[in-house]
């Protein structure tokens, strides 16, 4: 979560151009006029700024792309496409993995200006538009203050990401989990209504009560742009704590550190006060290091008895690179994780969830893959996952992971096109390797991969056949498809 934000240079992108089935046969329709702001391929610089996501792996050609400012812009986009029987996505923040927000000669359907924020008068409730920022929207609630006159309220928060510059709909619809979700649950669980223009064009409304489409539980983790495009979200707000306590240990790599630390960190079960990263650097450069971080709700004697588990077990870290345990305002902490929305680099992720223990053939299988790291900057880095996420059954949202104790993420990033290969190969054998011994065969949707066969059941496990029936709901035709877009039942 954290090392996706390695700062590299900008390079030439790699054009992928994945294949999708064709829609199903469209019924004609008269083709209205696009309504919002239109950009197109004769734009020249505006087009090329437009079609640009955050992975510079990606490069995609969308015959158009319409910005959009409110329900009737999305709705006469999406008429449009079924008239001219294009290929529709959307897109929020564009920072989808494999740029499933975009396309070839297709329509962009873009929400990043529907920015909408209101909050209700007792405080209990948000309405957020999906274009809004993750930053800008915790830099709003921190802002909403139960005693405005107050200087220290801390204000309210949500249970989203790290990374600010994600739109606040392509998170929630893949679930939507970070440093406080052990805490408070996953994004997507404050959603307690949502409206959605469907496939057809229609508008629809759901809430947490009166969900007889399953448009809400779908919009709850059955990932962005299947079902149509979300328009409106509002959230249950939790009172953002005064304080955390960050803390960060650092040793020299050895594979028996890194072999104790792996078993200790996936074994732990620390308090819902607690979340903690463990980052773990391919390639054995001479100085590299392990870290493990995080933060807490509780002060520092609190927090230092909760990670006593990991660090009090192992030799003591190199002194000049601990950061002293020190308290800030929620919002500071979210931003010293939160990246820089100018950075625009390549990538290629991967993901695991798993539950206990990392067994010793596991924790081999991992020292190997660090071994053979290539010269660009690959990772491994575990989450602490759990806590109040667990406390949701499995089929209460589209979300389906409500066992797991920790995630994996497999991250490789470089500079050079002609790492690039490398890279992406080091990536693919290192989860294949890893992840059969957690064996969970569990992967969470926000950080998609396309080298997935059977992304299926990693994403949604038994949910997935009810996400085909809401799916053949509201988008019989197929009007919204991607490489690994939900069927139609």
């Amino acid at each position: 979560m954290w090392a996706r934000h390695v700062r590299t240079e900008r390079v030439p992108a790699r054009r992928l151009r994945p294949t999708a089935p064709p829609p199903a046969e469209r019924a004609a329709a008269a083709a209205p006029a696009l309504s919002g702001h239109v950009v197109t391929a004769t734009a020249g610089d505006e087009y090329d700024q437009a079609r640009r996501i955050a992975n510079a792996r990606l490069d995609f050609r969308p015959a158009e792309i319409v910005y959009c400012y409110g329900e009737s812009d999305v709705a006469a986009a999406i008429q449009y496409g079924i008239a001219n029987g294009m290929q529709l996505c959307v897109r929020s923040g564009g920072h989808d993995y494999e740029g499933f927000s975009l396309n070839n000669g297709g329509l962009v359907i873009d929400v990043s200006r529907c920015d909408r924020y209101e909050v209700s008068a007792d405080r209990r409730t948000a309405i957020v538009g999906p274009g809004t920022p993750l930053r800008t929207l915790y830099h709003r609630l921190g802002n909403t203050r139960l005693d405005p006159n107050d200087p220290n309220d801390p204000g309210y928060t949500l249970p989203g990401g790290s990374c600010g510059g994600v739109g606040v709909g392509g998170l929630v619809t893949g679930g939507g989990f970070g440093l406080i979700s052990r805490k408070y649950g996953l994004f997507c669980d404050r959603l307690v209504r949502v409206r959605l223009v469907d496939g057809t064009g229609a508008l629809r409304e759901a809430t947490r009560v009166n969900d007889p489409d399953g448009v809400l539980w779908a919009t709850c983790g059955g990932g962005g742009g299947n079902f149509g495009v979300v328009t409106e979200l509002e959230f249950e707000l939790v009172r953002a704590p005064r304080s955390v306590t960050t803390f960060a240990y650092v040793w020299p790599a050895h594979d028996d550190l890194i072999t104790r630390l792996t078993h200790s960190f996936t074994a732990w079960n620390p308090s819902e006060d607690v979340f903690a990263t463990l980052l773990l650097k391919a390639g054995g450069d001479v100085g590299s290091q392990v870290v493990f971080a995080g933060q807490s709700f509780g002060d520092e004697e609190a927090t230092r008895a909760e990670i006593a588990p990991i660090a009090g077990k192992l030799p003591a870290p190199l002194t000049a690179s601990v950061s002293p345990l020190q308290s800030m305002s929620p919002l500071d902490a979210i931003e010293a994780n939160a990246g820089d929305d100018t950075e625009h680099h390549a990538w290629k992720m991967a993901s695991s969830l798993g539950r206990g223990a990392l067994n010793t053939a596991g924790i081999g299988a991992l020292l190997e893959a660090l071994r053979k790291g290539p010269s660009s900057s690959c990772y491994v880095q575990f989450d602490t996952f759990g806590g109040k996420i667990n406390d949701v059954a499995a089929d209460a949202t589209a979300f389906p992971h409500r066992d797991m104790t920790y995630t994996v993420q497999y991250q490789s990033y470089w500079t050079n096109p002609s790492d690039a290969d490398p890279a992406e190969r080091w990536l693919r054998e290192t989860f294949e390797a890893v992840d059969a011994h957690i064996g969970a065969n569990a992967s969470y949707r926000n950080y998609c991969d396309l080298n997935l066969s059977d992304w299926e059941d990693r994403y949604y496990k038994a949910n997935y056949a009810r996400l085909q029936r809401i799916k053949a709901q509201l988008d019989p035709n197929n009007t919204f498809y991607y490489p690994q877009s939900i069927v139609p039942a």
